[in-house]
């Protein structure tokens, strides 16, 4: 199938002049907290070169920008506004971004998919080109709920239709009855030119981008990629723990120490206690025990947090 390489047209009467070379994370940024709805997929409107319409209502979402201790923008995550067990997972999933400073696509790190963030909306592409300027389809989509007023708008004078325009009116009106703002809006715009634009405009900023920044960027997230790894495992887990104890479960689980010495454990992230004979001890279901090996080094796993949750841990 053929891919889709639109010229690069001025669209201004399509996305503000603003929003045009807006990197993804400054995109989000402009709309952090802010509630978003999710779209599963994307039809193409047969008969409207470059438009889709989006179908699937999926929950509603609002993106959180997870930032280095400098500041700089690490990851996007998101928090489902409909199901919390969906909270800080990470949208963008398996992805790299294709440029450090000036990043216009999340690419996915097995395929050829991906994402943009343009104007207001989170944009699934299917099948990106190698050079990073055409794609084949457009798939999920997220775009911002906005508290728009209707627009009243004057009725035509009617006019005799002809049997063609007939049936485009037809297809007009089944497309769009039963379709919300948000949906209205997307169907409005030629995604394909649009896309096409950004990622043209995106890529020329890259190439004059400042190679010392980038190297530097680089280098930052690589020292703080583990320990940002580390803090959202906690998060999730946390949280996790936190949504069973809401629904009657536990948020914690207990070691008993049956033996006739004391024991050493230690937990994922390195706290040291000794749990004396015949004492029990409690932790977050969060928290994984480790057996401690002289002074603080990891021996066998005692209990899995997650798998513990609101049981009893003998140790004999």
């Amino acid at each position: 199938m053929k891919k889709i390489l639109v010229s690069a047209i001025a669209l201004m009467s399509v996305l503000p002049a603003s929003h045009a070379q807006d990197s993804f994370y400054e995109g989000i940024a402009k709309y952090e907290g802010q509630e978003f709805q999710v779209y599963h997929y994307a039809d193409k409107i047969e008969g409207k070169e470059g438009h889709y319409r989006p179908d699937g209502e999926y929950y509603k979402t609002t993106y959180v920008i997870s930032r280095l201790e400098s500041g700089l923008p690490n990851e996007v995550l998101y928090v489902d506004n409909d199901d919390l067990n969906r909270s800080l997972g990470n949208q963008i999933y398996d992805n790299y971004i294709d440029h450090q400073t000036y990043p216009s696509l999340f690419l996915h790190k097995y395929n050829s998919d991906g994402y943009v963030f343009i104007d207001d909306m989170l944009i699934q592409l299917m099948e990106i080109s190698s050079d990073g300027l055409s794609f084949e389809s457009v798939g999920r989509i997220s775009v911002v709920i906005k508290d728009v007023a209707p627009v009243i708008e004057e009725a035509p004078k009617k006019k005799k239709l002809t049997m063609k325009e007939k049936i485009a009116a037809a297809k007009e009106k089944m497309m769009t009855t039963g379709a919300s703002p948000e949906m209205l809006r997307i169907m409005d715009i030629n995604l394909d030119e649009v896309i096409t634009k950004y990622l043209a405009d995106m890529k020329v900023k890259q190439k004059t981008a400042n190679v010392g920044q980038e190297e530097k960027y680089v280098a930052e997230m690589k020292a703080e990629s583990s320990k940002s790894l580390k803090e959202r495992q906690s998060q999730s887990r946390e949280l996790a723990a936190k949504m069973n104890a809401n629904k009657g479960g536990s948020s914690k689980y207990t070691i008993k120490n049956s033996s006739s010495s004391s024991i050493k454990l230690i937990t994922d992230s390195g706290s040291t206690t000794t749990l004396n004979a015949g004492s029990s001890t409690t932790y977050l279901c969060q928290t994984d025990i480790y057996y401690c090996v002289g002074t603080s080094d990891k021996g066998g796993l005692i209990a899995n947090g997650d798998d513990s949750c609101g049981q009893t841990i003998t140790l004999e």
